[in-house]
């Protein structure tokens, strides 16, 4: 089994992905790492500061990967069997995003991203087991838990449904 975890950062990917891949028999990978790597960064974006990547090398660079947990906000765009979305109330997400020493421009891009569901939407229009979890209030451990039992089943449709933050009206002036 291959297994995407991805989200907004700030939303508990890296924590959440290493701990899945103790509690299971999956081996972590860093896709970040991995594309650097595997030479697959294209540019450089001064302005979000970050690694502007060729998600099409990238994707032919993992699809040989079995077994692996896929740690990384591109993540759904590769080649696997399930994707979990990790999801974070806007303000949390904000608290969350400035404590990392983040500049304002782009905690807020961050969280506007996280209220339109972005990463989410992205990864259900090109996936078919997408599972959104709301890590806000969840301890790394739960999370977890909780995605280990979707892996066996018991999913009860809650976590396969999308995900809005508007709708569940928990988006707040920030």
């Amino acid at each position: 089994m291959k297994v995407a975890v991805t989200g907004t950062p700030g939303t508990g990917k890296t924590t959440v992905a290493k701990g899945l891949s103790e509690e299971t028999d999956l081996k972590y990978v860093s896709v970040n790492k991995l594309a650097r790597e595997k030479d697959c960064i294209i540019s450089y974006d001064d302005r979000r500061e970050s690694d502007v990547v060729d998600v099409k090398k990238l994707r032919n660079e993992t699809n040989d990967l079995e077994n692996c947990v896929l740690d990384g906000h591109l993540s759904h765009f590769l080649a696997v069997d399930k994707v979990i979305v990790l999801r974070c109330k806007p303000s949390s997400l904000k608290d969350r995003l400035e404590g990392k020493g983040w500049d304002e421009d782009k905690v807020m891009e961050n969280v506007e991203s996280e209220i339109a569901g972005i990463i989410e939407r992205e990864a259900r229009n090109s996936k078919e087991r997408v599972y959104s979890i709301d890590t806000t209030d969840k301890s790394p451990k739960q999370v977890v838990d909780v995605i280990i039992n979707i892996f066996e089943g018991e999913d009860d449709g809650v976590y396969s449904q999308y995900f809005d933050w508007i709708e569940r009206d928990e988006v707040e002036t920030l």
